[in-house]
């Protein structure tokens, strides 16, 4: 049976050998807050993985909250 959709995200990653880690951290940190991750889903259609953007997500949208379930 064909998959009609899969369930996968973006990995956002620091790499060790970086320089400026520390603000690579604060963007990761800024990229992740629940506003920024409504947003992303706005614009891209990716659901948040922040709890309570997902949340908020599943609450303003019944239909994708087995979606976001599952996620979990």
């Amino acid at each position: 049976i064909e998959a009609a959709s899969i369930l996968s995200g973006d990995n956002w990653v620091v790499a060790d050998y970086g320089k400026k880690q520390d603000l690579s951290f604060d963007f990761i940190k800024q990229l992740s807050t629940p506003k920024a991750q409504l947003e992303y889903y706005k614009l891209f259609g990716n659901l948040p993985t922040n709890s309570d953007a997902a949340a908020e997500l599943a609450a303003a949208n019944p239909q994708l909250k087995p979606i976001i379930d599952a996620g979990k």
